[in-house]
C-alpha cells in the first residue's frame, strides 16, 4: 500500500468518521489564529507528557497541567492517536496522530508533502466552512515545522464543535496529524494547543 494516499485518506477521514467538523476531528478567525501562533504566553505552568513511537522515538509535549491525555491505540490503517482534553466538560478536543513514512522516504514530511495534504484538507472543508476562502499558514519551532489551516463550521448540530484547526507537523522523521476542535472562538486552550505544536520534540528511546 502506498502510504501518501493513506495519509490523504487519514486526514479526510478525521472529518467524516463522525457527524460533525472533527473526528467528532488545528483557531479561528484566520487573523486571530496567526496572533495565537506567534503568542509565547501559555494560560497556566505546563508539565511534560510523553509518547513512545516504537522505532523513532519518544515524542514530549509541554502540556497544561490540568488537561487529561489518553492514548487511542491504533485501528487497521489509522496510527495511535494522543488526545488531550480538559479537566472536566467538552470545551475542546486536542489530537496528534504520529505517522512513520516507508524507510528512506525522506520527503515523507517534507513541507512539499505537508502541503500537499493541507491543500487536499482545504478543498473537502471549504463547502462547510463559514470563512469565504480558507487559508494555509506556517510555524516553526526548535524541532517542529508544519502547516495550519482554521475553519468554522458555518451550520453546526446542537452539541457540536464549530471551530477546527487542522494542521500536518514535521518532528524528526514522524509527520503529525493534527487536529484542535473547540467551542469557542478564542480561548487559552487554543493558544496552549498553539504553543504545544510549536514546542513539540522527540528523542530516542
Amino acid at each position: 500500500m502506498r502510504l501518501f494516499p493513506l495519509l490523504v485518506r487519514f486526514a479526510v477521514g478525521l472529518m467524516t468518521k463522525r457527524p460533525q467538523w472533527s473526528i467528532i476531528p488545528i483557531f479561528i478567525l484566520v487573523a486571530a489564529s496567526a496572533l495565537a501562533w506567534s503568542s509565547p504566553a501559555c494560560a497556566e505552568e505546563t508539565v511534560l507528557k510523553e509518547f513512545t513511537v516504537a522505532g523513532h522515538g519518544v515524542l514530549e509535549f509541554n502540556a497544561p497541567g490540568s488537561w487529561k491525555m489518553a492514548i487511542r491505540p491504533a485501528q487497521k490503517d489509522l496510527p495511535s492517536t494522543v488526545k488531550f482534553t480538559p479537566a472536566a466538560g467538552r470545551e475542546f478536543l486536542f489530537m496528534i496522530s504520529p505517522m512513520a513514512g516507508p524507510a528512506g522516504d525522506k520527503a515523507f514530511n517534507s513541507m512539499e508533502r505537508m502541503k500537499q495534504l493541507m491543500e487536499a484538507e482545504k478543498k473537502h472543508l471549504a463547502p462547510r466552512a463559514e470563512e469565504p476562502a480558507l487559508m494555509i499558514d506556517s510555524f516553526g519551532g526548535p524541532q517542529a515545522k508544519g502547516l495550519f489551516l482554521v475553519a468554522s463550521d458555518k451550520a453546526p448540530r446542537p452539541g457540536e464543535y464549530k471551530y477546527l484547526i487542522r494542521s500536518c507537523v514535521a518532528v524528526g522523521d514522524l509527520m503529525l496529524s493534527v487536529t484542535f476542535l473547540s467551542h469557542r472562538k478564542e480561548s487559552e486552550a487554543m493558544e496552549d494547543a498553539l504553543a504545544l505544536l510549536r514546542g513539540v520534540k522527540i528523542r530516542p528511546q
